[in-house]
Parts: structure tokens; sequence; C-alpha cells
């Protein structure tokens, strides 16, 4: 059997090594570089806490004053796009709270398998990658937003993930250098880890190249083709004109999946999501572990030598300039709560960018697709790419080779 996947970040490059270790052929082919999309600037969480989906009823509320104002956590730029409209009429329907405890147990099931497999790899020594246990603090510097942690507590606490509330008290017995006037309190999720997803993702290429898996980079595609009119089998066409037979195909090119799936018919519902990163030398006061600024949705991530600071969610289409105002955005957010690590005006000008997948549900879309026997999609992964990796590698696997029933969202 022979699998080509398309896509070579964190998601394509875990499908590609739960499918060679079954023994299967694979090939990977990519538009660009190995980790050259979402999974080089991101904020490295694989994190069991984020059981709750993006859209969620109070999200709906904030996000009627968030998205017009470029300074928001969630900013949506003004354009003309019947896609964007659908998938602003589909994420508003899906901000209740019946959908929202609909979608928690399954990411609470996703993200907890997720975990396990990356540890499991972790002790493998098959490579080596930069791996942090020290959980992650949600930091907040308002009474409403420590009411808020208090109810994300129990919410967590109803599905079994660990987490404890901590007074400014405790948090500087935690991790001192996470301290500041600002902070009125915190909620703890011991559990969770941080990975440098950039050197994960190059260490899991450079294995599997060594393993024999196929890597092609620089490598567009033109287009995903039913055999016949009437045939329930695909196959790939590069832009080059050469096509690509194999028993089965993968898309796991994130936010550029629909570009392959909408002239299929296949609707995704995708809305590439930009988000922003900056990245710079390690302060004298790092802190060990990593924080979510909460009101401000940003996130902090010490990086062995390096620091990083992520947030903001633009809907902008494939717009990949970088906003100046969604940077400056982070910065201030981080001078409010943590004012001791504000980033220099050096890397703030080096600010990094990349496109999420984001789905209206918040929920991945993993498995076979209903109109073609050989087409599997490991996309949709919205802000928590990273935490979902290794069980959309295992599942892909699992789909293919008709194991067990399997996860699926298309």
């Amino acid at each position: 059997m022979k699998v080509v996947i398309v896509g070579a970040g964190i998601i394509g490059l875990n499908c590609a090594y739960y499918l060679h270790k079954k023994g299967i052929e694979v090939a990977v082919l990519d538009q660009s570089e190995v980790c050259s999309g979402a999974s080089a600037g991101n904020a490295c969480y694989v994190a069991p806490s984020h059981i709750v989906p993006l859209p969620t009823p109070d999200l709906l509320a904030k996000g009627l004053k968030w998205m017009l104002n470029p300074k928001s956590p969630f900013y949506i730029k003004p354009r003309p796009s019947v896609e964007l409209a659908s998938w602003l009429l589909r994420f508003c329907f899906n901000c209740n709270a019946t959908q929202m405890q609909q979608g928690m147990p399954v990411l609470n099931q996703l993200l907890s398998t997720s975990l396990k497999l990356l540890l499991e790899m972790s002790q493998e020594e098959e490579f080596e990658f930069p791996l942090w246990k020290n959980g992650l603090f949600y930091l907040f510097m308002t009474k409403k937003g420590v009411t808020g942690a208090e109810a994300l507590s129990r919410v967590c606490r109803e599905h079994g993930v660990s987490s404890s509330l901590v007074s400014p008290k405790d948090l500087e017995k935690l991790d001192r250098h996470l301290v500041s006037d600002s902070i009125l309190g915190g909620l703890y999720f011991p559990d969770d880890v941080h990975i440098d997803s950039q050197a994960f993702v190059l260490a899991l290429a450079g294995y599997l190249k060594n393993q024999g898996v196929e890597l092609q980079t620089h490598t567009p595609i033109q287009s995903i083709q039913p055999l016949s009119k009437t045939s329930k089998q695909v196959t790939l066409l590069k832009a080059s004109g050469e096509a690509v037979q194999a028993d089965a195909f993968v898309i796991a090119n994130g936010a550029w999946a629909p570009k392959l799936l909408t002239p299929l018919g296949i609707k995704s519902h995708i809305q590439p999501a930009k988000g922003y990163s900056v990245t710079f030398p390690a302060p004298d006061h790092l802190p060990s572990c990593p924080a979510i600024l909460a009101e401000s949705k940003v996130a902090m991530t010490p990086l062995g030598n390096r620091l990083r600071f992520a947030g903001t969610l633009e809907l902008a289409g494939y717009d990949s300039s970088i906003n100046p105002v969604r940077v400056e955005a982070i910065v201030q957010a981080v001078k409010r709560y943590l004012p001791h690590l504000t980033p220099p005006e050096q890397a703030i000008e080096q600010a990094w960018s990349g496109f999420r997948s984001c789905t209206p549900t918040g929920l991945p879309l993993i498995g076979k697709t209903k109109q073609y026997d050989n087409l599997f999609l490991a996309t949709g992964h919205n802000m928590i790419g990273i935490s979902l990796a290794n069980v959309t590698g295992q599942l892909i696997q699992q789909a293919i080779c008709g194991e067990t029933p399997f996860y699926h969202s298309v």
C-alpha cells in the first residue's frame, strides 16, 4: 500500500510517522519547506486542558464587540466573501451551551490520547525533541476573569482534567517570574506540557527521511481529481502536470485544504485564521512555566533560551502580511500582565504570522471523506493543532488500515 500526504507540517508528518510504523509506503508533498506554516511560530502547547471548543456562548457576545476592532483578540478584516459569511453564520450557530457541551467530551478524548501518544513517542528514543513537563497557567487580572477561572476549573474537573486555582502568593511559590502587581490570580493545569514545535517537526522529518519516507518539498499541487465522473477514487495532479498514483491520499495542509477540496464538491467550511507571535532571546527573569494571559488571549511560552508570545485570531483570507496593529496588541497585553517580560523592539519588528485552519464547530476534520473512498482529511485543527497532532496521525493510520472505528467530523 502507498499513501500520499499533502502537507509537511506537524499534522502531515505525524500521519506519516504512524503509517510508516505499520509498514506502509509513504510520500509527503508540500508546496513549500518542511514546517513552513503554522507549525513553526505557534504557542507550542500540548494541552489536555483545552477541552472547550472555540465557539462558546460568551465568545459570541465578545466577538460582536471584538470582530471589527483591529486591536482585539478576534478580528475580521471587512471584505465581501460568501465563504466568510457562511462560516460566520455556522460559527454563530455553534456558539451555544448545547454545542459546547457536545464538543467537550470529543476534544477531551482527543487531547488526552494525543498527549499520551506524544509522551510514548518521547520515550522511544527514535529521535530527540525538546519537551517540558511544567504545566500551564492561566493568569487573570480582573475579578471577572477570576470568576471565569473558577467556572473553567469546575468544567475541567467534570471531565477529569486536573486543575487548581492559585492566588498571587501561590503563584510566587510556583513560579516567581510570573508574578506582577496586575495579576489577581490564576488557574494551573499540571498535566499540560509544551514542546518546541519547530524543532520537533524538523527532527521528525529527519527521522522519517532516514527511514525511507519520501519528502518532496517545493511541490505545489494543482488539483485532486476523481478517476472518472462516477468514480469514488481520486488521484493527485502536481502543478508540474505529473499525475501521482496512490492507494490513499491524506489532505493535511491545514488552512490550504479548501483550495483542493472545494473543486471536488467537499465543503470543509475552513477559514484561514491568521495568528502572530514574537520570539526573542530569554530575558534574565525567564519563567519556567508557560502561561496564557487570559483576558487578552495571549500565550507566553519559554522555549529554552528563547521566550515567545503568541496570539490573536484574524480572519483576513489568505493575506499573509504582518498587521503591526495586531502585533502591538500582543505587546500591550504583555506590558499589562508581565511588564518585566516586554519583548525588545527588534523582536517586535521581526514578528511571525501563520494560518490556522478554523472550522465553525471548533472540532477538527479527521477521517475518510464521504465522497471518495481513498481521500482522507487531517485538517481543521483550529488553534490546537500541536495538541492534536499525534492523535490525528494515529486516527488517520487506523482509518486507512481499517483497524478500528475512528473519529471524524467531515
